[in-house]
């Protein structure tokens, strides 16, 4: 009976240690494509990579819902995972983009579904922030701003020395880009961000 309970609280502890592991895993800036489709799959996500770039210290990935034209970023919602990963640099954008025919309700419909997501990804990428905490101080700043569907929204925060913004462009038909991106980096990133020198900011 010893013998089997001995080995009941074995397999427990093996697989709590599988998942603290899985947990607390940290990619190697700039990330490589098997990270964000193994990423993807995690989430149950019907989406895939159709367009990459990876130079040796950038990496930039374009990602589509599988319904919809894998070339055509004008036809439907378009994801772009950019990371950077130099010296003591580490920096992750997770963003997604509304084609021009998206009227102001759609895309006000989707982020409610999309944006607990991008803070999801972006968290499980960069390691070592909580995104469910994260995003419940988000929305908890969100609800006491009235004007942020019209104005958009610049929110940024600091948790475990990294430095969090979130962006989301005003829904109106009459803006070019209309988008809603996390980043995540840590301060030596934080520094060049504030300084103008990284894209797709």
């Amino acid at each position: 009976m010893k013998k089997h309970i001995f080995i009941i609280i074995l397999f427990a502890l093996v697989l709590l240690f599988s998942s603290c592991t899985k947990a607390s895993e940290t990619y190697m800036f700039p990330i490589d494509g098997e990270i964000v489709e193994d990423v993807l799959r995690d989430k149950n996500l019907n989406w895939t990579v159709v367009d990459e770039e990876i130079k040796e210290y950038q990496s930039s990935f374009v990602i589509k819902d599988k319904k919809d034209a894998p070339g055509r970023l004008d036809i439907g919602i378009t994801a772009i995972i950019d990371s950077i990963g130099y010296e003591e640099e580490r920096y992750l954008t997770v963003q997604v983009m509304y084609p021009n025919d998206y009227s102001v309700e759609q895309i006000q419909e989707d982020q409610v579904q999309t944006l607990p997501l991008l803070f999801d990804i972006a968290s499980e990428i960069y390691g070592n922030v909580d995104s469910k905490a994260l995003y419940d101080v988000f929305t908890k700043d969100l609800d006491d701003n009235e004007n942020y569907k019209t104005k958009g929204v610049q929110w940024n925060h600091e948790v475990n020395g990294n430095h969090i913004l979130i962006k989301i462009t005003p829904s109106n038909n009459g803006i070019i880009h209309r988008k809603c991106a996390v980043f995540i980096m840590n301060d030596a990133s934080f520094k060049k961000y504030m300084d103008g020198l990284y894209l797709n900011q």
